[in-house]
């Protein structure tokens, strides 16, 4: 599924291959550690936070990788973010391997769905 393609409904679970980016690891003000990160694809980003208490995936995310990526939408301060649950790492074969090129790789924003099309 692709960002553009998400149905964005509080509490809507979603899967689907991405890129990551900028994966950090940090400690909320109640001492809890997550990750944060964006994930994205051609038609957009998405800002993430893993929960590293409930997460089943690799913890050395790494710029770039290749994701499935199961989790739940959230609005959160009037903007939707995505809450993982489930991360699994793949190869960089794909069957769709334009809408996996990331947007932020772009000049501009339309570039990538029109070479897709």
């Amino acid at each position: 599924m692709l960002i553009n393609n998400l149905t964005f409904v509080h509490g809507r679970p979603f899967s689907g291959e991405f890129r990551i980016m900028s994966p950090r690891l940090t400690t909320a003000k109640n001492g809890s550690p997550y990750i944060s990160l964006t994930i994205g694809d051609m038609t957009g980003v998405l800002k993430s936070y893993i929960w590293t208490n409930t997460y089943e995936g690799p913890q050395d995310l790494v710029e770039n990788d290749r994701v499935l990526v199961f989790g739940k939408l959230r609005e959160f301060n009037d903007h939707w973010i995505a809450a993982i649950d489930r991360l699994e790492r793949l190869d960089n074969s794909s069957q769709q391997p334009i809408s996996l090129i990331p947007i932020w790789w772009s000049p501009t924003s339309n570039l990538l769905p029109a070479l897709h099309k």
